[in-house]
């Protein structure tokens, strides 16, 4: 595969993966952000500068003033703001679709960083006495962020956040190609509390939730499977209302919220629509013509009460409760005409569909703990949660083809009930002390599971009771050196399956040490290990993983972040499938195991400039080339075997205390050892002026 650069991104790339190449980095683990967002000496000291500002204010006139480097008095209010644009320019080679589907950057103005600090000097502003606003990578960034929070003493507490996301996946080795999306999604939530100091508190809240755009999927007709597109679109708007309260030694908090979620799907097809597996050659089945419109309704009422507190000197107490009423309507009109699989036209079919469901839910959660002595304490938890799922569904489908005599129309009507009561019991106790922390308990959950079907005069009951012990500990021989411990060995029963009870352990270690004030070292090893016991399903999951990392910090000028991870992840389960019109049984494998390092530093090359540095690596090897299978023709294995290589490089230039500029490279290579149709590489070329004020 040829590898092509634009001209400028192709020179700074050379220049940029010269001064990386320089820098020898240990193993890594996860970077938690990108290059572009690593903070440069100045943004460090931005909170020195907040101590300074407030050190200026209170000074006496004839004192000698000596200002920051950052920030500025604004009436009573010190304020500390940045903002930050930029262009991008991106050059792609290979499969444009996965790299849309795993890093989605594209070109264009960006709005990378806009931040905003005030805060009242004397402790109480005339409107608020802190604000402070957010903004990221607004113009066309994949994730988008921005967020607002007002305070005012005694009177009000406001948080504000929108984020948004460009939701693109649209990959030919993923179902066949057929289950691709391109959405645009949003999410809103707005809060109010209103006293925030006051024995009596009120609560307002609202959230919206919303996406839209093209979203494909399979569809079943005359006998051959089609690629259908359609268009998405849902919405959900929450109305929040409540109050909290403080009375001596008790805390109570009261909320109602009402949700209203509507879901618009549409799909619309003509005689292009292609086949997915079997030619027509082979089954004539076909569409022609296709309009459905799936417009869901659906509105939730959400009660929600809490109380906690000391019943006595050594008892507390939490208590909550939890009751959602949901009802849902399901109307669907389906209209396609095509070919039966017998050759005959169709001339119209149509489908009409009613559906209706309510699912009453309700949950409540008993704690209580007792202090035994100042460093033992003993807590039970006890929770209840079910619901009840109620659904009916009433259709007609009638069907004209040529020849017909009169028109063939079919009717169905089916509800169904599901009901759910499960209770859960957590016993524990729980020792602590200045170097030693220790816990163990005994978790037991019993479930049962009623399924009614009227029409089939079918009743069908399950009970299911779990056992888990869990314990842990933390040790801490030296103030440098913590050392923890837990473990969870038993049967969970969280599938909604007609199964039975996983049989699983899971224990981790995790060792942190701070060798000195600046440099600090931090080990996980963690394990799980799953079965089925039913030999007729013989679901076995065993994963291990591992983790190193460090951390260096040892002065403003200077950072490096650096670790390493190693997972290994075996799965087998029994299969049951048709092939020919046989039923066969079979074995499923799935083996990952991944290796990932990263590290992230930032290295103050002088006073005014700054180099920062992120790479990644990760390779899955899938599964041992030394694998033999169980004898049979019916097993398989899975895996994913891959390299993914990201390395990232920015300057930072301060040209004064006011203005940065910034440019940044920024690679992405992804290759599949089965499935080169994925691979591709990409460069990213960000140009950015920082200005603070």
């Amino acid at each position: 595969m040829s590898y092509k650069r634009h001209t400028l991104i192709g020179r700074l790339a050379q220049v940029l993966a010269a001064v990386f190449a320089a820098v020898v980095f240990a193993p890594a683990a996860t970077a938690q952000s990108t290059v572009e967002k690593s903070e440069t000496t100045q943004q460090v000291k931005t909170s020195e500068d907040n101590v300074k500002l407030a050190q200026e204010a209170v000074k006496k006139p004839e004192d000698r003033q000596t200002p920051p480097e950052t920030g500025r008095l604004a009436g009573d209010y010190s304020v500390t703001s940045s903002f930050e644009l930029g262009y991008r320019f991106v050059d792609t080679d290979g499969s444009r679709q996965r790299y849309l589907s795993d890093v989605n950057v594209r070109d264009g103005l960006r709005v990378l960083n806009y931040s905003m600090d005030m805060r009242a000097i004397t402790g109480s502003g005339l409107l608020f006495d802190y604000l402070r606003a957010d903004a990221s990578n607004l113009g066309g960034d994949p994730q988008q962020y921005l967020s607002l929070r007002v305070e005012k003493s005694r009177a009000y507490h406001f948080d504000g956040k929108v984020r948004r996301f460009n939701y693109f996946r649209v990959l030919p080795t993923n179902s066949n190609g057929y289950h691709n999306m391109d959405l645009r999604q949003q999410y809103s939530d707005f809060f109010l509390k209103l006293l925030p100091q006051r024995p009596v508190r009120v609560n307002l809240g609202y959230a919206r939730s919303l996406a839209k755009g093209p979203a494909g999927s399979s569809y079943t007709y005359q006998g051959n499977i089609f690629s259908l597109p359609g268009t998405a679109r849902w919405e959900a708007n929450d109305y929040r209302m409540g109050i909290d309260a403080t009375w001596r030694r008790w805390t109570f908090m009261f909320d109602e919220t009402a949700r209203y979620l509507k879901n618009d799907t549409f799909v619309f097809a003509d005689s292009s629509l292609p086949f997915i597996l079997t030619p027509p050659t082979l089954r004539p089945g076909r569409i022609n013509f296709m309009d459905r419109d799936d417009p869901v309704r659906s509105k939730a009422f959400i009660t929600r009460a809490s109380a906690q507190g000391q019943v006595a000197d050594r008892l507390h107490l939490v208590v909550r409760a939890l009751r959602v009423d949901e009802r849902l309507r399901y109307p669907s009109i389906e209209t396609t005409q095509g070919v039966t699989s017998a050759s005959r036209p169709i001339l119209n079919r149509t489908e009409i569909v009613n559906g209706f469901a309510e699912r009453p839910t309700r949950s409540v959660d008993l704690a209580l703990t007792y202090d035994v002595t100042e460093h033992f304490q003993i807590s039970n938890t006890f929770t209840y949660y079910g619901f009840d799922i109620l659904g009916d569904n009433t259709g007609t489908a009638t069907i004209i083809t040529t020849p017909a005599t009169v028109p063939a129309t079919t009717t169905s009507a089916f509800s169904r009930t599901t009901n759910l009561d499960q209770i859960r019991n957590t016993l524990e106790g729980r020792y602590s002390s200045r170097r030693f922390n220790a816990s163990l308990g005994y978790r037991y959950t019993t479930r049962n599971i009623v399924l009614i079907a009227p029409e089939l005069n079918s009743r069908e009951e399950v009970d299911q009771k779990t056992h888990t012990v869990i314990g842990g500990m933390r040790y801490r021989p030296s103030n440098a050196l913590s050392v923890f411990f837990d473990v969870e060995h038993g049967t969970r029963d969280n599938a909604f399956v007609r199964v039975d009870q996983i049989d699983f352990t899971r224990y981790r270690v995790r060792a942190n040490l701070k060798a000195t004030d600046t440099l600090s070292f931090n080990t996980t090893y963690t394990q799980t290990d799953s079965e089925n016991p039913v030999p007729a399903v013989r679901n076995e999951t065993n994963f291990k993983g591992v983790s190193v990392s460090a951390d260096w910090e040892p002065n403003s000028r200077f950072y490096l972040s650096t670790g390493y991870n190693y997972d290994d992840l075996v799965s087998e389960v029994r299969i049951r499938y048709r092939s020919a019109g046989v039923d066969r049984n079979g074995l499923s494998f799935y083996y990952a195991r991944q290796n990932f390092a990263f590290a992230d530093t930032r290295i103050a090359m002088t006073s005014r400039l700054d180099l920062l540095l992120v790479y990644r690596y990760l390779m899955d090897r899938g599964a041992p080339a030394s694998l033999v299978l169980a004898p049979g023709a019916d097993n398989f294995v899975a895996e994913i075997p891959l390299r993914r290589h990201n390395p990232e490089a920015r300057l930072a230039y301060r040209f004064s205390n006011h203005f940065t500029g910034n440019i940044s490279y920024r690679h992405f290579s992804y290759n599949e050892r089965l499935a080169f149709i994925e691979d591709y590489r990409a460069n990213i070329l960000t140009i950015s002026g920082r200005f603070n004020f």
